[in-house]
């Protein structure tokens, strides 16, 4: 799903503003009509470091608990089974999307 316009293209401000509530609310872009806004949804929609840290750290417990035969695991006093792996791949699957080259 992908997030309405912000039709005042010089606002730099409301973009990052309505692009990062979008994100929170489980959208996966946001429709730009400039070429400046770009970049902001860009910026807004991608992983930052330390959500590709945690993300990478989370799969990596949940890969020694499946090894185990556990179908959870317990990582940062969270349980974790498939869809918060998932979730997780989801977010190394972005973060690889959006990296140049």
């Amino acid at each position: 799903m992908v997030d309405q316009v912000v039709a005042a293209f010089t606002d730099d401000d409301r973009f990052t503003l309505e692009a990062g509530q979008a994100r929170d609310l489980g959208f996966a872009g946001k429709l730009c009509i400039h070429p400046r806004q770009v970049a902001l949804a860009a910026a807004a929609f991608s992983p930052s470091a330390s959500e590709i840290d945690r993300a990478t750290r989370l799969l990596d417990a949940y890969a020694v608990g499946q090894a185990a035969g556990r179908g959870a695991v317990s990582f940062e006093g969270q349980m974790v089974d498939e869809p918060l792996a998932a979730q997780a791949r989801r977010i190394l699957e972005l973060a690889d999307e959006s990296t140049p080259g």
